[in-house]
């Protein structure tokens, strides 16, 4: 199982299912999704390239010495994605100026955590380590758990290794839903690194990059023993087959799950009447296509 299944089972066990058993095979072919996918692999380069260009003793800010490093990646990262999605290079393009904006908000960020590192007496060499990611795109594998998965980014600061994922939920809804599911996913991480490098792991974070947003919480001796507890009951429910859809207001799920057409056309064919009572019972104003493309994959 993967981080990423965990966050599935989390979010909704029909879902967890549907991905684990019945995958179907499909490329990205949604502008969100290859969005992300850009997102994603602009701020895993910049790390690597901010890792020299900040360890200068310059007296510009991180900001200005910067944008070089910026605008190559951009448009490094823009051309690779057209390669494979010529269809989406107007959309994509017309995002990359958002995308800048943003990326100097996180660096406005980072320069004033650097300003309070050095203050406090430590090195700006250790203040860059503890600001930008030891590891990126790090795999990670347990054998005793049979987890296995890649993280996006792990900080070390010489005491912990805190694992971060990055997301790029379009709606602030839409994250609030995924919330513990994400935080279920990151735990797992954190389990992953400890047993990796033989170093404690005692928080992890998510970054919401839309908002330039984080959400950190305590990885917790007690909260890892559960989720390890609960990923190997999981893996023994699989044998009893799909599970229902999801009942009362945590139905308001559906409307965001990456999975949803999937979910409603299988509960269509078996002949139940559980995707109508979802449509006739549907009184959110958030309006969506039911066996269309699914837009909100986070």
């Amino acid at each position: 199982m993967t981080p990423t299944d965990v966050a599935n089972e989390v979010f909704c066990p029909r879902l967890f299912f549907i991905n684990k058993m019945l995958k179907e095979k499909k490329t990205i072919t949604s502008i969100q999704m290859v969005a992300g996918s850009l997102e994603h692999e602009a701020f895993r380069i910049l790390a690597e390239c901010f890792d020299t260009t900040w360890r200068k003793n310059v007296r510009p800010s991180l900001k200005e010495v910067s944008q070089s490093d910026i605008e190559r990646t951009l448009d490094h990262v823009y051309n690779l994605a057209i390669q494979s999605y010529p269809q989406f290079a107007l959309q994509l393009k017309n995002g990359l100026s958002e995308l800048h904006y943003r990326i100097n908000l996180w660096i406005a960020q980072k320069e004033k955590s650097m300003k309070k590192i050095i203050h406090d007496g430590f090195t700006r060499d250790y203040a860059v380590s503890t600001l930008l990611p030891w590891k990126t795109e790090d795999a990670l594998f347990s054998n005793e758990h049979g987890l296995y998965g890649r993280a996006d980014a792990i900080y070390n600061d010489g005491r912990t290794l805190i694992p971060e994922d990055l997301k790029t939920h379009t709606s602030k809804f839409s994250a609030l839903l995924y919330h513990t599911s994400h935080r279920a996913q990151l735990l797992c991480y954190s389990i992953l690194v400890e047993e990796k490098y033989d170093m404690p792991s005692k928080e992890a974070r998510v970054f919401y990059s839309k908002d330039v947003s984080y959400s950190s919480f305590k990885t917790t001796s007690s909260a890892k023993e559960n989720l390890i507890t609960r990923i190997h009951s999981v893996r023994e429910k699989l044998s009893a087959g799909l599970p229902p859809m999801l009942e009362g207001e945590e139905s308001i799920k559906c409307q965001y799950c990456y999975a949803r057409s999937t979910c409603f056309r299988i509960a269509k064919e078996q002949h139940t009447d559980e995707w109508i009572d979802k449509l006739t019972g549907n009184t959110s104003e958030v309006q969506f296509d039911l066996f269309g493309d699914d837009k909100n994959a986070g």
